[in-house]
């Protein structure tokens, strides 16, 4: 895992994954830990709202989403 001021790249399950935060230069190192660390937070949400759904449509029978 490689950490820069405005991104974050790590391999994860054969992957390369790069997230770009654009960063103000006026944020001190404090302020840019912050901000990454509420982006983490709001990805971890995320995979968590990922995986219940998939889990709900799995247990619901659910395979593909009908067409309008």
């Amino acid at each position: 895992m490689q950490l820069t001021d405005n991104s974050l790249q790590a391999h994860f399950n054969g992957k390369e994954y790069v997230i770009m935060q654009p960063i103000d230069p006026c944020m001190d190192d404090t302020a840019v830990k912050s901000v990454w660390q509420a982006e983490y937070a709001l990805l971890c949400v995320g995979e968590k709202l990922k995986h219940e759904f998939d889990r709900h449509t799995q247990e619901s029978g659910i395979f593909t989403i009908p067409s309008a």
